[in-house]
């Protein structure tokens, strides 16, 4: 069942009058409960079709199209209406996790807010559980006095996760990860993984997972949409290895053909992806 139709996406930046059509009618739909991959060059508008989901683009970039979520195009809601559902019903992780939290203010009290915001009903005792409960779940829960630090007081990898917790704790249908773990070492890229796909398991939690990494994102997703220069170059299922467009096949070998060799790229065992995601 689709839970997220994109139709005919287009995405334009307006630089100093040059008009620039970055990503070019683009159509693709996200069935409920999949991890749904988005992988690209850098620069091949993978990110902007990410947050364009959201809304959360800069003023100078014009969306046109229709983006249905649950059958309503999110595109023709008022900023009011937006506004509820980023956080409720559709969150996104980004790759910089200080970026997405608050400096000044305690873990603790940013984690609060996403329930104060949308979850008006409950107690300060049912709010409590609900966050000890996430905290367990995005393995926080050992860290000594975790909702009174503050962010500079906690590693990268557990900055990501406090973000996970706060992007996931209104249990949303969906959530977008725009290179969420690029940043991260590949131990910690790990955790970070297996995380997600545990959310996915046990909450049937529909993924958008956007990323340059081939390997991660094969590993990753049910099915993938290749892009290049603003476009769809073909959606995979069931592997990347299936792929029927050349293109697609070039950065498949290339890839997978420099971990065979040992060079750049660790292999999926090595990195131990393989085990932890798909199956």
């Amino acid at each position: 069942m689709k839970l997220l139709e994109v139709k005919s996406l287009n995405i334009y930046c307006n630089d100093k009058n040059n008009i620039k059509h970055l990503v070019k009618g683009l159509s693709f739909h996200v069935n409920r409960g999949e991890i749904f991959g988005i992988v690209g060059e850098s620069g091949c508008g993978k990110s902007l079709t990410s947050k364009s989901i959201l809304r959360v683009l800069e003023k100078h970039f014009l969306i046109t199209g229709e983006v249905e979520f649950e059958h309503e195009n999110i595109l023709e809601f008022s900023e009011k209406k937006i506004s509820s559902l980023r956080g409720n019903k559709i969150s996104m992780i980004l790759q910089d996790s200080s970026g997405s939290l608050n400096p000044l203010k305690k873990i603790g009290k940013q984690i609060e807010e996403c329930l104060l915001i949308h979850r008006k009903n409950l107690s300060k005792c049912e709010r409590m559980k609900v966050i000890n409960d996430i905290l367990e779940e995005c393995e926080l829960a050992h860290l000594e006095n975790i909702l009174n630090r503050y962010p500079h007081e906690l590693s990268g990898g557990q900055r990501q996760r406090v973000v996970i917790a706060m992007a996931v704790i209104c249990e949303p249908s969906l959530v977008i990860c725009d290179e969420c773990t690029t940043a991260l070492d590949l131990r910690i890229q790990l955790k970070v993984v297996r995380l997600l796909k545990k959310m996915n398991k046990d909450k049937n939690m529909t993924i958008i997972f956007v990323s340059h990494d081939m390997a991660l994102i094969d590993s990753l997703c049910d099915r993938v949409m290749v892009m290049y220069g603003g476009e769809k170059v073909e959606i995979v299922e069931n592997g990347l290895v299936n792929a029927k467009d050349k293109y697609t096949q070039t950065l498949y070998n290339m890839i997978f053909s420099m971990e065979d060799k040992n060079k750049s790229l660790p292999t999926l065992e090595k990195r131990g992806v393989h085990n932890a995601t798909r199956g």
